[in-house]
């Protein structure tokens, strides 16, 4: 019988590791439920290690886009009263193409059998995350998918919303960048090579400067056969040691204190934290288990890593607040909100509050950001080109002195 390791969050927001021996995975999955345990992973124990184990191909075929998409009609279609299962079956026929329409025919699968609809996702897991499965948990508990659902799109909307603004400031940087560097690497394998004749002819060494472009153009032109799997080699070492707790805690530690950057990425995961913490509360979810799962949400290690002790204050009866003044991530204003909501027993509706407030406070960040980008990147490119033009004139100037 195989054995079955989990990692899952309990009601009073405690965190369980174990095993669990069962006939398969849905049966694990079931006992886990069964014990009032909300499943974060779960992996067979004897399975050997993938070469690629630190990829997941599931979730890198569906993006936020299509999620969002996904969650938005199907409260659409509960909303106008279809069945739920009727529901997931027209979601399944709506585009045939995408990733999540086998998933919607699965899920659909399941919820006939009699399975609820967070239950029957939890065999999706790289699909949809632990906060996503709660709020769909909460929302059948409650007798409100629908809203539930809809609160789940507005949430990835908003995350899509994010990520597309910067890509498109992100264009004409990141277009200069490309240009330059394929400039330099024309002139370093085409244009310097032809002088370097005359000056072997003449028993003269090139200048430094075009010695040092025209040995990489060198490289690159003779080895470009080793460079690129030593590059594909680095980018998977990359992205292997990003999966890692440790190095993964250290490099969120770096950039959260990088200058202009981390401030930025600490308000972007502090408006995130209130946002799903409210929506959480909001459905019905209780404060120790909405918070372990909120943050499993967050996307930085380290702003997670100054939070932690904040779970076992909450359990022992302790204000919020208080706890996340420990944190110096979190801004003073957001802190003294959830004070209030505590005080008021309205703390979703004030972390709702302060989401908006900090939300407005990354955008200018982000535009004040994005607008020194541009020309630190101009500036920077012009620098780089006119030292290549340099290194060429030298180059041209050394062949006329050895001419005359």
């Amino acid at each position: 019988m195989p054995v079955y390791r989990y990692r899952a969050i309990s009601n009073s927001g405690e965190t369980q590791q174990g095993d669990a021996e069962t006939h398969d995975a849905a049966a694990a999955r079931q006992q886990l439920r069964q014990r009032g345990l909300m499943l974060l992973d779960l992996r067979e124990a004897s399975a050997t290690p993938s070469l690629f184990a630190g990829f997941d191909t599931s979730r890198r075929r569906v993006n936020s886009r299509e999620l969002a998409d996904f969650a938005s009609g199907l409260a659409a279609l509960l909303a106008a009263g279809l069945p739920l299962d009727r529901a997931l079956a027209a979601m399944g026929r709506e585009d045939k193409r995408s990733p999540l329409a086998g998933v919607a025919a699965k899920l659909r699968e399941a919820v006939r059998r009699g399975q609820p609809l967070a239950q029957a996702m939890e065999a999706h897991g790289a699909l949809f995350s632990p906060m996503q499965r709660a709020l769909v948990q909460a929302g059948e508990t409650g007798g409100n998918l629908a809203a539930c659902l809809q609160r789940m799109a507005e949430m990835a909307e908003r995350r899509v919303a994010t990520v597309e603004a910067l890509r498109s400031a992100l264009v004409y940087p990141a277009c200069l960048l490309v240009m330059a560097l394929l400039s330099l690497v024309f002139i370093a394998t085409v244009v310097l090579p032809q002088f370097h004749p005359f000056f072997e002819d003449a028993g003269v060494a090139m200048p430094l400067p075009a010695e040092i472009l025209l040995g990489s153009g060198d490289l690159l032109r003779d080895y470009y056969y080793l460079l690129l799997p030593l590059l594909a080699a680095l980018v998977w070492t990359a992205f292997r040691a990003a999966r890692h707790p440790e190095l993964r805690l250290k490099r969120d530690r770096l950039l959260l204190r990088l200058p202009v950057v981390g401030p930025l990425l600490a308000v972007l995961e502090a408006e995130r934290l209130c946002r799903l913490l409210a929506t959480l509360l909001h459905q019905g979810v209780a404060l120790p288990a909405a918070w372990r799962l909120t943050l499993e949400g967050l996307g930085n290690a380290a702003f997670s890593a100054s939070l932690e002790l904040v779970a076992g204050l909450i359990r022992r009866g302790g204000d919020l607040a208080g706890g996340l003044a420990n944190s110096p991530y979190l801004p003073a204003t957001a802190i003294d909100l959830v004070a209030i909501g505590e005080q008021s027993g309205q703390l979703a509706a004030m972390l709702l509050r302060a989401a908006d407030l900090i939300d407005l406070d990354a955008k200018r960040r982000t535009q004040r950001l994005l607008a020194l980008l541009s020309p630190i990147v101009t500036v920077l490119v012009g620098a780089l080109v006119a030292a290549v033009i340099a290194t060429v004139f030298t180059a041209l100037l050394s062949l006329n002195q050895l001419a005359t």
